[in-house]
């Protein structure tokens, strides 16, 4: 395994303590009024952000066949208080396949509507709290005599006032990328590839922020180079450079990309340390291009997918892992990871947890709050279900980084935030930050979690 390297100082008198702590399930979802017949796969994609949790049903049919519709929650209650169509529902579009929050509003990506085009789908956006349908979003360049289908909407990212979607049908499937205004639905740019050729599948997946875009390709299995993540200027376009790593499967790079700090967190279900396809999550440095390491599950057993659903908050990192077996086959489950050590901080299972749940088909993670989706039909949920986990880790005033260990990470934390006059370090509650502060965190420290 590649190991993520840190650095930590040492504060005299501190001694390591470790109390892990588990991801506490707080609740399971179902859609209100949902039923076998019309909310059929509920739970394949989930979002959460600005109050509430939207999870996705594309195959409900209550508009009609494979309409889809997502569902939208009180993220505090987790109390149902609306369910989402598109004003032009129409057969076969599977409204929700993509689902994202960013600032007060709701993208639901639907590669599959054909207002334009056969397969040239559309983004439509939805105000969170009116739940009015505020505009759709389409390419410019989409015409009906178009080749092939754009599949616009496969994957969506949104920082800084900007939209990034793909659309991986683009030019005979070499695929581009378009970014708009959130504000405004104008088109901003469009990217493809220099180097791109038919069947790479451009911009699947692709993910936006710190400035830059990075978007993957699948190349045709034909191309000797293999896969590639292009890294662009979000400002410009411009492209900045290419990433190719060595991997097992050189088809197959990204399943999901998470942007955070000017880290490029990959997931790669193909990855493996040992030759066995257990699926990882690579990380690049955005500035450089170079791989700074992977997280990965110790206990990973071939074809577990670890890697193809990643959310990224809060110093932490959820993979979801549906193929994983800990109930019988595709019960599934999720790793979590400690961004600043890399190690894993808890492997989820929900209490309810049985074959062909698919649990970790979706994953999404605000603050201290994760969402799974498990689409899967069980003997309990055939129409599938989401699941919501605190991750409020901490167990002292010292676990600085909320992770539910005391060790090195929580010295370093606090030494960064007391040199840097953060008052999170002041652990005295005068409103100073001064040598009783210090000693207060050692005492904290070395009486360890309850």
């Amino acid at each position: 395994m590649v190991k993520v390297f840190v650095c930590a100082a040492v504060i005299a008198g501190v001694s390591a303590s470790v109390n892990a702590q588990v991801a506490t399930e707080v609740d399971r979802l179902f859609p209100v009024g949902g039923t076998d017949a019309n909310a059929f796969e509920f739970g394949r994609a989930s979002a959460i952000g600005d109050g509430y949790i939207a999870v996705s049903s594309p195959d409900d049919d209550s508009m009609g066949s494979y309409t889809g519709a997502v569902y939208l929650y009180d993220a505090q209650t987790r109390v149902q208080v609306g369910k989402l169509v598109a004003s032009d529902a129409a057969q076969g579009a599977q409204f929700g396949e993509q689902l994202l929050i960013h600032d007060g509003k709701l993208f639901v990506g639907v590669p599959q509507e054909e207002s334009v085009q056969s397969f040239g789908g559309a983004v439509y956006v939805f105000d969170l709290q009116t739940q009015n349908e505020l505009m759709k979003i389409v390419p410019s360049d989409m015409t009906p005599d178009s080749k092939f289908g754009f599949s616009f909407g496969e994957s969506l990212s949104a920082s800084n006032g900007k939209l990034a979607v793909s659309a991986v049908g683009s030019n005979e499937f070499v695929g581009a990328l378009y970014v708009f205004d959130i504000e405004t639905g104008d088109e901003l740019i469009k990217i493809s590839p220099t180097d791109g050729v038919q069947n790479d599948l451009f911009s699947r997946p692709v993910a936006m922020g710190d400035g830059y875009i990075a978007a993957g390709t699948r190349a045709d299995p034909n191309d000797a180079v293999g896969s590639s993540i292009y890294i662009y200027s979000s400002t410009t376009g411009e492209e900045l450079r290419r990433i190719t790593p060595e991997v097992l499967n050189t088809n197959f790079i990204g399943e999901d990309f998470e942007i955070a700090d000017g880290i490029l967190y990959v997931g790669d279900i193909f990855c493996g340390d040992t030759g066995v396809s257990t699926g990882c999550v690579r990380i690049f440095d955005l500035a450089t291009g170079d791989e700074l390491g992977r997280l990965v599950d110790p206990d990973g057993t071939s074809g577990d997918d670890l890697g193809r659903h990643i959310s990224v908050s809060n110093g932490k990192l959820v993979a979801g892992v549906q193929s994983d077996r800990p109930n019988g086959i595709s019960s599934g489950s999720v790793c979590i990871f400690d961004l600043q050590s890399g190690s894993i901080i808890d492997k989820v299972v929900p209490a309810s947890s049985e074959p062909f749940l698919a649990f970790g088909h979706s994953v999404a993670m605000h603050d201290d709050t994760l969402v799974v989706g498990a689409q899967g039909v069980t003997s309990t949920a055939f129409i599938g279900s989401a699941f919501v986990f605190d991750l409020n880790f901490a167990c002292s005033a010292a676990d600085f980084d909320g992770s539910g260990d005391l060790n090195f990470f929580d010295v370093s934390r606090f030494i960064e935030q007391f040199l840097a006059g953060d008052l999170a370090a002041d652990l005295n509650g005068d409103g100073m930050l001064d040598i009783f502060d210090v000693s207060d965190f050692i005492d904290t420290f070395n009486a360890g979690c309850p």
